[in-house]
């Protein structure tokens, strides 16, 4: 076993755990995005949709009894001479009204079923981001600590070295040539 470490380069470490901080902030903010997203989506189908198509439901149901009660009184309505008067402009009316009455229900019926599906599709989603926003939120702070510990480490491992080195290097000089003494002034 060699008496030294080989260190090849603490500031690669100090880069290394940098970028991995760089990174973990990178995705985090990726992450906070995405599930932002999902709910920006969820609030508007789930509440704005709903209710804006509630509201289409509501109006369209009006104007539904409304032509349904004026085609009822055209049909019961006589001429004079007891002929029934036409009733082909109340006729498409009314099937107008029931076509928008049928639309607004089944974008009801796609708002219900749409929801169910996200908040099963959010569910899962969550399921499989779990091991990265784990990942993110524990493993690299502590990746992260460990390697500033390393690095701490080794600078003193490195510092140690360093002095015991150039004192050895010094007292084999000073051995080598004991006449190497700090000239006084005047003293010549």
């Amino acid at each position: 076993m060699s008496g030294n470490a080989k260190i090849g380069s603490i500031e690669k470490l100090k880069e290394f755990r940098a970028r991995m901080l760089l990174a973990k902030d990178s995705i985090s903010a990726a992450l906070c995005e995405a599930s932002a997203d999902i709910q920006r989506i969820k609030v508007w189908l789930s509440q704005e949709q709903k209710s804006y198509w509630q509201g289409v439901y509501r109006k369209r149901q009006e104007q539904f009894q409304l032509a349904k009660r004026n085609l009822a009184n055209k049909k019961n309505e006589t001429t004079m001479l007891g002929n029934r008067r036409s009733c082909i402009d109340e006729e498409k009316a009314y099937q107008k009204a029931k076509r928008l009455i049928e639309e607004a229900e089944l974008k009801l019926k796609n708002i219900h079923r749409w929801s169910s599906i996200i908040d099963k599709e959010i569910y899962n989603y969550k399921s499989l981001v779990q091991p990265i926003t784990n990942m993110t939120e524990d493993d690299i702070p502590k990746a992260a600590a460990l390697l500033e510990a390393m690095v701490i480490s080794l600078e003193k491992y490195a510092d140690y070295y360093t002095d015991t080195t150039e004192s050895v290097a010094r007292n084999g000089q000073e051995e080598e040539t004991p006449d190497n003494q700090p000239e006084q002034d005047g003293e010549q």
